[in-house]
C-alpha cells in the first residue's frame, strides 16, 4: 500500500512543482486485516489521495485478493529531505 501511495504522490504532483524530497511514511490509522494472504497470492492495492496538506498527503487504500477485501487502512505520506551521508 505504501509503495502504491508513494507512485501516486509522484503522478499527483503538478508539473510545475517536481517532487522535493523521499516520501515517508508518518501516521497509520483505522488499520483493517480481514483475511489472510499466503505467499503466492496476487493482491491489487487501490490508493486514493484523500487530501493535501503541505507535503502530506492523507491517503486512503484498500487491498484485494481474489475480489475480497483483505486489508484497509488510512495513512499519511510525507516528503521529507533527504539527509546528508555523515
Amino acid at each position: 500500500m505504501f509503495q502504491s501511495a508513494a507512485l501516486l504522490m509522484s503522478e499527483e504532483v503538478p508539473d510545475d512543482m517536481p517532487l522535493k524530497g523521499v516520501p515517508v511514511l508518518t501516521r497509520i490509522e483505522d488499520a483493517r486485516f480481514k483475511q489472510m494472504v499466503r505467499p503466492g497470492s496476487v493482491l491489487r492495492a487501490e490508493v486514493t489521495l484523500e487530501d493535501r496538506l503541505g507535503p502530506a498527503c492523507y491517503m486512503r487504500a484498500r487491498v484485494t485478493c481474489e475480489g475480497r477485501v483483505v486489508a484497509r487502512q488510512k495513512f499519511v505520506v510525507a516528503l521529507a529531505s533527504p539527509e546528508e551521508p555523515a
